[in-house]
Protein backbone atom coordinates (compact mmCIF):
# COMPACT_ATOMS: atom_id res chain seq x y z
CA UNK A 1 0.00 0.00 0.00
CA UNK A 2 2.86 2.36 -0.60
CA UNK A 3 1.87 5.00 -3.45
CA UNK A 4 4.58 6.46 -6.16
CA UNK A 5 4.97 9.15 -5.04
CA UNK A 6 8.85 9.28 -5.75
CA UNK A 7 9.19 9.61 -1.48
CA UNK A 8 9.45 7.15 1.71
CA UNK A 9 6.20 7.59 4.27
CA UNK A 10 6.60 9.56 7.43
CA UNK A 11 7.15 8.37 10.70
CA UNK A 12 5.75 10.80 12.56
CA UNK A 13 2.59 10.19 14.62
CA UNK A 14 -0.11 10.34 11.71
CA UNK A 15 -2.62 12.74 12.14
CA UNK A 16 -5.52 10.60 10.38
CA UNK A 17 -7.50 7.70 12.47
CA UNK A 18 -9.44 4.62 11.03
CA UNK A 19 -12.87 4.00 13.57
CA UNK A 20 -15.43 1.30 12.90
CA UNK A 21 -19.01 1.30 14.32
CA UNK A 22 -18.33 -1.53 15.69
CA UNK A 23 -15.75 -3.93 17.02
CA UNK A 24 -16.72 -7.37 15.99
CA UNK A 25 -18.29 -9.57 12.67
CA UNK A 26 -20.11 -11.95 11.54
CA UNK A 27 -20.18 -13.20 8.15
CA UNK A 28 -21.80 -10.75 5.33
CA UNK A 29 -21.87 -7.76 8.30
CA UNK A 30 -22.32 -4.37 7.29
CA UNK A 31 -19.94 -2.24 8.97
CA UNK A 32 -19.27 1.67 9.01
CA UNK A 33 -15.70 2.44 8.43
CA UNK A 34 -14.62 6.43 8.77
CA UNK A 35 -11.36 7.65 8.22
CA UNK A 36 -10.75 11.39 9.95
CA UNK A 37 -8.24 13.46 10.83
CA UNK A 38 -7.56 13.43 14.70
CA UNK A 39 -8.19 17.27 15.22
CA UNK A 40 -10.66 17.59 12.25
CA UNK A 41 -8.79 20.45 11.08
CA UNK A 42 -5.54 18.61 8.72
CA UNK A 43 -7.15 17.47 5.45
CA UNK A 44 -5.88 14.93 2.98
CA UNK A 45 -6.26 14.17 -1.02
CA UNK A 46 -5.67 10.66 -1.27
CA UNK A 47 -6.07 7.44 0.21
CA UNK A 48 -6.49 4.09 -0.03
CA UNK A 49 -7.94 1.79 2.61
CA UNK A 50 -8.28 -2.22 2.97
CA UNK A 51 -9.01 -5.12 5.59
CA UNK A 52 -6.61 -7.54 6.16
CA UNK A 53 -6.19 -10.48 8.19
CA UNK A 54 -3.28 -10.52 10.53
CA UNK A 55 0.28 -10.55 8.49
CA UNK A 56 -1.92 -11.52 4.79
CA UNK A 57 -1.10 -9.23 2.38
CA UNK A 58 -4.45 -10.04 0.51
CA UNK A 59 -7.86 -8.27 0.79
CA UNK A 60 -10.72 -9.35 3.05
CA UNK A 61 -14.13 -8.70 2.29
CA UNK A 62 -15.61 -5.89 0.11
CA UNK A 63 -16.46 -2.29 0.04
CA UNK A 64 -19.85 -0.19 -0.52
CA UNK A 65 -19.21 3.58 -1.23
CA UNK A 66 -22.22 5.82 -1.40
CA UNK A 67 -20.00 9.62 -1.87
CA UNK A 68 -19.12 10.87 -5.38
CA UNK A 69 -15.56 11.18 -3.44
CA UNK A 70 -14.86 7.93 -3.01
CA UNK A 71 -14.56 4.32 -5.25
CA UNK A 72 -14.27 1.25 -5.01
CA UNK A 73 -10.77 -1.31 -6.60
CA UNK A 74 -10.35 -4.47 -7.30
CA UNK A 75 -6.93 -6.16 -5.94
CA UNK A 76 -7.52 -9.51 -6.07
CA UNK A 77 -11.26 -9.54 -5.87
CA UNK A 78 -14.33 -7.08 -6.93
CA UNK A 79 -14.50 -3.88 -4.92
CA UNK A 80 -11.44 -5.19 -2.30
CA UNK A 81 -10.39 -1.97 -1.85
CA UNK A 82 -11.10 2.04 -2.08
CA UNK A 83 -9.90 5.42 -2.92
CA UNK A 84 -10.42 8.66 -3.43
CA UNK A 85 -11.59 10.10 -7.07
CA UNK A 86 -10.01 13.46 -7.02
CA UNK A 87 -7.56 15.93 -5.50
CA UNK A 88 -10.21 17.49 -3.65
CA UNK A 89 -9.13 18.10 -0.17
CA UNK A 90 -11.35 16.11 2.21
CA UNK A 91 -11.52 15.80 6.46
CA UNK A 92 -13.34 12.89 6.79
CA UNK A 93 -14.71 10.08 4.46
CA UNK A 94 -16.94 6.75 5.40
CA UNK A 95 -17.43 3.44 3.93
CA UNK A 96 -19.24 0.41 4.49
CA UNK A 97 -16.83 -2.59 4.59
CA UNK A 98 -18.81 -5.67 4.06
CA UNK A 99 -17.33 -8.93 5.90
CA UNK A 100 -16.29 -12.02 4.50
CA UNK A 101 -18.44 -15.40 4.42
CA UNK A 102 -15.51 -16.88 6.52
CA UNK A 103 -13.81 -17.44 9.66
CA UNK A 104 -11.01 -15.19 9.76
CA UNK A 105 -9.12 -13.84 12.87
CA UNK A 106 -7.16 -10.36 13.88
CA UNK A 107 -9.22 -8.79 10.76
CA UNK A 108 -8.28 -4.97 10.35
CA UNK A 109 -8.83 -2.27 8.19
CA UNK A 110 -5.38 -0.70 7.07
CA UNK A 111 -4.71 2.75 5.06
CA UNK A 112 -2.63 4.63 3.37
CA UNK A 113 -3.26 8.45 3.63
CA UNK A 114 -1.65 11.24 1.24
CA UNK A 115 -1.62 14.65 2.89
CA UNK A 116 -0.30 16.39 -0.39
CA UNK A 117 2.49 15.62 -2.46
CA UNK A 118 5.55 13.83 -0.85
CA UNK A 119 3.49 13.57 2.15
CA UNK A 120 1.60 10.64 3.28
CA UNK A 121 1.51 8.04 5.94
CA UNK A 122 1.16 3.94 5.48
CA UNK A 123 -0.16 1.09 7.83
CA UNK A 124 -2.82 3.60 9.48
CA UNK A 125 -4.39 0.97 11.43
CA UNK A 126 -8.51 0.38 12.85
CA UNK A 127 -8.94 -1.73 15.57
CA UNK A 128 -8.91 -5.22 15.49
CA UNK A 129 -12.51 -6.93 14.20
CA UNK A 130 -13.26 -10.00 16.05
CA UNK A 131 -15.23 -12.80 14.49
CA UNK A 132 -18.44 -13.76 15.76
CA UNK A 133 -20.57 -16.67 14.66
CA UNK A 134 -24.08 -16.51 13.89
CA UNK A 135 -26.28 -18.93 15.58
CA UNK A 136 -28.75 -21.70 14.11
CA UNK A 137 -31.76 -19.00 14.20
CA UNK A 138 -29.94 -15.90 13.57
CA UNK A 139 -31.16 -14.89 9.79
CA UNK A 140 -30.41 -10.78 9.93
CA UNK A 141 -27.76 -8.00 11.19
CA UNK A 142 -28.73 -4.70 11.97
CA UNK A 143 -26.14 -2.60 13.22
CA UNK A 144 -27.07 0.94 14.86
CA UNK A 145 -24.42 3.18 16.68
CA UNK A 146 -23.04 0.31 18.94
CA UNK A 147 -26.19 -2.13 19.16
CA UNK A 148 -25.98 -5.06 17.16
CA UNK A 149 -29.93 -6.93 16.29
CA UNK A 150 -30.32 -10.27 15.49
CA UNK A 151 -33.25 -11.04 14.36
CA UNK A 152 -35.50 -14.60 13.56
CA UNK A 153 -38.66 -14.29 12.16
CA UNK A 154 -40.49 -12.06 14.65
CA UNK A 155 -38.38 -12.07 17.45
CA UNK A 156 -35.34 -9.70 17.51
CA UNK A 157 -32.36 -9.50 19.93
CA UNK A 158 -30.59 -6.91 20.29
CA UNK A 159 -26.53 -6.66 21.96
CA UNK A 160 -24.59 -4.01 23.18
CA UNK A 161 -21.03 -4.22 21.53
CA UNK A 162 -18.06 -1.66 23.34
CA UNK A 163 -17.60 1.14 21.27
CA UNK A 164 -13.75 0.20 20.15
CA UNK A 165 -10.63 2.81 21.04
CA UNK A 166 -9.03 4.31 17.91
CA UNK A 167 -5.62 3.43 17.53
CA UNK A 168 -3.08 4.54 14.99
CA UNK A 169 0.49 3.53 13.14
CA UNK A 170 2.77 5.63 11.24
CA UNK A 171 6.16 5.48 9.48
CA UNK A 172 8.72 8.32 8.28
CA UNK A 173 9.23 12.00 8.47
CA UNK A 174 10.02 13.71 4.89
CA UNK A 175 10.99 17.14 4.78
CA UNK A 176 9.65 19.14 1.27
CA UNK A 177 12.61 20.79 -0.68
CA UNK A 178 12.43 24.65 0.24
CA UNK A 179 10.44 24.32 3.49
CA UNK A 180 10.97 27.07 6.13
CA UNK A 181 10.42 26.36 9.83
CA UNK A 182 6.89 25.34 9.07
CA UNK A 183 6.27 26.85 6.22
CA UNK A 184 5.73 23.97 3.34
CA UNK A 185 6.70 24.76 -0.81
CA UNK A 186 3.92 24.62 -2.36
CA UNK A 187 4.52 22.34 -5.04
CA UNK A 188 2.50 21.47 -8.74
CA UNK A 189 2.72 18.00 -9.99
CA UNK A 190 1.11 14.96 -11.08
CA UNK A 191 1.73 12.08 -9.77
CA UNK A 192 1.09 8.34 -10.12
CA UNK A 193 -1.05 7.38 -7.15
CA UNK A 194 -0.74 3.98 -7.99
CA UNK A 195 -2.32 0.37 -6.31
CA UNK A 196 -3.03 -3.00 -7.14
CA UNK A 197 -3.24 -3.11 -11.10
CA UNK A 198 -5.38 0.15 -10.86
CA UNK A 199 -3.67 3.71 -11.68
CA UNK A 200 -5.09 6.87 -10.28
CA UNK A 201 -3.51 10.33 -11.73
CA UNK A 202 -4.50 13.58 -10.29
CA UNK A 203 -2.74 16.77 -9.42
CA UNK A 204 -1.70 17.42 -6.21
CA UNK A 205 -1.14 20.61 -4.90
Amino acid sequence: MMPEHGASAQTSTSPYILTLAKSTYSPGENIAVTLTSNSGATQFKGFLIQARSGSDSTPVGSFKTSSTNVQTLTCSSTASSVSHTSSTAKTSIQVTWVAPNSNLTDIQIRATVVQVGTIFWTNLLSPKIAYVALSSTDTSITTVGNITSFTKGTTTTAKLIATPTSITSSTKVGVLPGNSGSQLATLTFEKLFSFCAIAVTFALE
